[in-house]
């Protein structure tokens, strides 16, 4: 039996995290064979699995030469590494957040620091298209699909989720303002901690089901009518 895959991210605060580290995990419950790679010069904010490889990665973050989501063979050489970068001519301006691949039609799928969402060709290697989900100083914070690849749930700095269409032209479905907005006033418990803010994490099951949590402390839980409903 081969050894079970296990991925981590350096626990640097977001602002300084610039590498990824692969550790492998025996049957022994051991953790050992450490590999780290330089992954964006700026930040990196988001790693993905490719489909169900345990050897390809796709990352998202901030870099200075605009390659702001890349995909990593991790079993070639460091310096060969990076297969692919995405990104350039302005797309994702200070960055990408979040990032995911859809396996049927080989895309991917990236947002940005400023409320944007890219959809890659990984075949071409060419952007199919981009829309503009949330207000500029909106950062897109989460960023997930349903198992069936109908629709796609977006979650932003400030709360908001959105529900678009999973198809080469998004259309949005439902809008769902402030569902996760972080409630106002003081309290100690927030001097020298992080601040978290927005939408933390979205979940989407085979039932269309939408769990989601975020700055307000809650777990939401929410069905999204079938895509098919509005045809």
């Amino acid at each position: 039996m081969n050894d079970a895959k296990v991925l981590w991210m350096e626990s640097y605060a977001i602002s300084k995290m610039t590498s990824l580290q692969m550790r492998s995990r025996t049957l022994e419950d051991q953790i050992s064979n450490s590999n780290s790679m330089k992954a964006h010069n700026r930040t990196t904010s988001d790693v993905r699995f490719v489909s169900h490889s345990s050897s390809i990665l796709l990352t998202a973050g901030d870099a200075t030469s605009e390659a702001n989501v890349c995909l990593w063979d991790t079993l070639l050489p460091s310096c060969r590494s990076c297969v692919h970068a995405f990104g350039g001519d302005g797309k994702h301006f200070e960055g990408a957040t979040c990032a995911l691949y859809l396996a049927p039609s080989m895309t991917v799928i990236s947002g940005g620091a400023h409320g944007d969402l890219c959809i890659w060709d990984l075949r071409m290697g060419q952007l199919r298209n981009q829309i503009k989900v949330f207000e500029p100083m909106q950062s897109v914070s989460s960023l997930v699909v349903d198992p069936s690849n109908d629709v796609i749930a977006i979650g932003n700095s400030e709360g908001d989720i959105k529900i678009y269409s999973c198809e080469p032209n998004p259309q949005l479905m439902y809008s769902l303002p402030g569902e996760h907005a972080a409630k106002t006033g003081f309290s100690f418990r927030q001097v020298g901690q992080t601040t978290v803010t927005g939408v933390q994490q979205i979940y989407v099951d085979q039932d269309m089901r939408m769990f989601s949590c975020g700055a307000d402390c809650s777990l939401n839980f929410r069905t999204i009518p079938s895509v098919y409903n509005l045809i």
